[in-house]
């Protein structure tokens, strides 16, 4: 099968070697390789034919290279690399990051025993080291999950990256998935619309992907406004995704939930502001009773909490902030 490995390329002259030897040197080479500049300022794309061209392993991959007319963010780069792509499927590779030489290889042996959705690899981090646990693969080796099992994994066994992982391309055609523009974390939201839409998902646990966490990068140097933004954005868009495909998963509203509770949080500062997002939410993202009630249903602490749900908006946002404010004074 021909595998589609989409790089975006932006401000990475010093790394973007690395990441293309690491493709070049790969053991399954039926590979597309797409690279799309997103107006990278500096000499990444002068990097990259330089390294293409001298390198002997070039000769039997397949190279497209695409260019943005302006600078347009990761999501659009991605999305531009999915609409090009003609591989069987698409494999995600930041340009900071590398792969090991087996990756496509490793990742692309269950499917032949079956064409899955989704298949998930391992990954290392470089940087920092406390994001490990958090990303690594918690599933066994040759596991197989199907549809809701896919859900209630997510997260707990399965990261929210999009990268190290194959997408079948008639799944992402068939759903219609793709990024979502100039937003930041749109990792969660994407990863959360292949939750809900993954039919099965093959986990691998050999690490295939060296993850790179380095200063001034995108995860490193959000804001805290910031990051409650995304995350504002992507409740909503989350929420309303599950309500479209009338997919009602106690999972995913658990990790809404808990992204409403971090924005709300982030807004402390600023009553008037917190009593706008609060009522956002209560409008646009309101959990149906029956799935709250299954979500806290071990948990009475929360229950109590929830309460604030079915009462007034007003008196509910009232109470939520000064309930969160005592919280965070006495811990």
């Amino acid at each position: 099968m021909k595998m589609s490995i989409i790089i975006p390329v932006y401000k990475v002259e010093q790394y973007i070697e690395r990441c293309l030897n690491s493709v070049l040197s790969q053991t399954y080479r039926n590979i597309e390789v797409i690279l799309v500049d997103d107006c990278s300022p500096d000499h990444s794309m002068a990097k990259v034919c330089q390294c293409i061209d001298k390198s002997p392993f070039s000769k039997d991959l397949q190279f497209i290279y695409l260019k943005h007319d302006h600078n347009r963010g990761l999501s659009a780069t991605r999305n531009t690399g999915i609409d090009a792509a003609t591989g069987d499927y698409i494999f995600f590779l930041d340009s900071d990051d590398t792969i090991t030489p087996d990756c496509i290889e490793k990742l692309s042996e269950p499917l032949k025993e079956e064409f899955y959705d989704l298949v998930v690899g391992n990954i290392q981090t470089i940087g920092n080291d406390s994001l490990h646990d958090f990303l690594s693969l918690k599933l066994s080796d040759g596991e197989v999950l199907r549809k809701v099992a896919i859900q209630d994994t997510y997260r707990k066994k399965w990261n929210m990256m999009a990268q190290n992982k194959l997408y079948r391309m008639n799944f992402l055609r068939k759903e219609g998935l793709f990024f979502k523009e100039g937003l930041i974390h749109e990792d969660e939201l994407w990863s959360i619309q292949i939750a809900c839409t993954a039919q099965s998902l093959r986990a691998v646990t050999d690490i295939t992907y060296l993850y790179y966490i380095r200063p001034g990068s995108l995860i490193t140097s959000n804001t805290k406004s910031k990051k409650a933004l995304a995350l504002e954005i992507i409740v909503i868009e989350g929420y309303n995704f599950l309500k479209e495909r009338k997919i009602h998963s106690i999972s995913l509203y658990h990790i809404l939930s808990n992204f409403i509770n971090i924005v709300l949080t982030s807004n402390l500062n600023d009553k008037q502001e917190f009593y706008g997002v609060y009522s956002l939410f209560r409008k646009e993202a309101s959990i149906p009773v029956f799935y709250r009630i299954c979500m806290n249903r071990w948990n009475y602490k929360l229950q109590i909490i929830s309460l604030h749900n079915y009462l007034p908006r007003k008196l509910g946002a009232y109470l939520l902030y000064h309930f969160y404010h005592r919280k965070e004074k006495h811990g």
